[in-house]
């Protein structure tokens, strides 16, 4: 059996949320460091330089970042890049956990507001490989729902999830 990374499943998660509110607003909920532990816990992702992460959002300005994740204590190294501010940025990271993980987050403007889109590429390291992503999907789709606590949403379109394997041929270049 090849346990090499390229031989290991990837997952694609998408998780989004229509929300009664300008794009502005989502943007602001969703990269306010504070609302981020919110959203997170009972995990803790501390990041060391968090203000430095803030105006690089704000910013546009691409950096690398080191996280940790709580109570596992594990290193989250992550390149964040892409980055249009107030829209879109991609974050990415190799740990003990995922020899890939790329998490692109996305606010669209709608007529009635905006969507707001997780968009994550998972290589999970194995063992385990199903439970890792179906923890991340569950963390995801709480995020959601916590995250609409703070602004008008539509209740029917409030965490939705996808979740399926990345077949081989999706990610050859064209």
């Amino acid at each position: 059996m090849n346990d090499s990374p390229s031989a290991q499943p990837l997952w694609r998660l998408r998780v989004w949320t229509r929300f009664f509110a300008p794009p502005d607003q989502v943007w602001a909920l969703k990269t306010d460091p504070q609302r981020l532990r919110e959203e997170l816990s009972p995990l803790r992702l501390v990041v060391q330089d968090s203000q430095g992460l803030h105006e690089a959002l704000a910013s546009g300005r691409e950096g690398s970042f080191q996280a940790r994740l709580w109570p596992l204590g594990l290193s989250w190294p992550f390149q964040v890049s892409e980055i249009e501010p107030g829209r879109s940025f991609l974050d990415c990271s190799s740990n003990a956990l995922f020899h890939r993980f790329e998490h692109r987050h996305l606010v669209e403007a709608t007529e009635e507001g905006s969507r707001y889109i997780d968009d994550l590429l998972l290589g999970p390291t194995s063992p385990a490989a199903a439970t890792k992503v179906d923890m991340l999907r569950r963390l995801f789709q709480r995020r959601h729902l916590r995250a609409a606590r703070h602004l008008p949403h539509d209740d029917r379109a409030t965490a939705v999830v996808v979740l399926r394997e990345v077949l081989e041929h999706e990610l050859a270049p064209a």
